[in-house]
């Protein structure tokens, strides 16, 4: 086991989301990605260049994955969309929990299938209101 105590740290982005979750890497673009769910907003910092860019998409956002054209692949409030990572644009392609209004999704991720798997829960802690969802991830829309 390391011992971490002696570990020098440094604070990369000075920066506190309201719910900072999903951290990926871009090794494409050599950034890491992450998403601040209540606020709606992708993060992107390249620790090569030390820059911190926010991507707000004015939604809650669950999770995002990295399509093979370089743009988003993401679980929104509203459902599964792309986002095109250089103006925002947001291109929904499915919301399969349409009926259910009080929930959001949460944590997902893009398995080697290329099938993006996303999870739901209730935005008002209702019991049995979360879902396990599998969606086809088409890479590029």
């Amino acid at each position: 086991m390391i011992d971490t105590t002696s570990l020098p740290l440094t604070v990369a982005v000075n920066h506190t989301c309201m719910l900072g979750e999903g951290s990926l890497l871009d090794p494409e673009n050599k950034v890491i990605c992450r998403v601040d769910i209540l606020n709606g907003v992708i993060h992107e910092y390249s620790p090569g260049q030390k820059t911190h860019t926010t991507l707000p998409l004015h939604q809650m956002i669950g999770s995002v994955a990295i399509c093979t054209n370089g743009n988003f692949r993401t679980a929104l409030k509203s459902g599964f969309a792309f986002i095109n990572r250089k103006n925002g644009e947001i291109q929904m392609s499915a919301n399969p929990e349409l009926h259910l209004p009080n929930n959001r999704f949460n944590e997902g991720k893009c398995d080697p299938a290329g099938r993006f798997w996303a999870g739901t829960r209730s935005l008002l802690d209702e019991p049995n209101r979360g879902m396990f969802t599998q969606y086809k991830m088409n890479y590029s829309p």
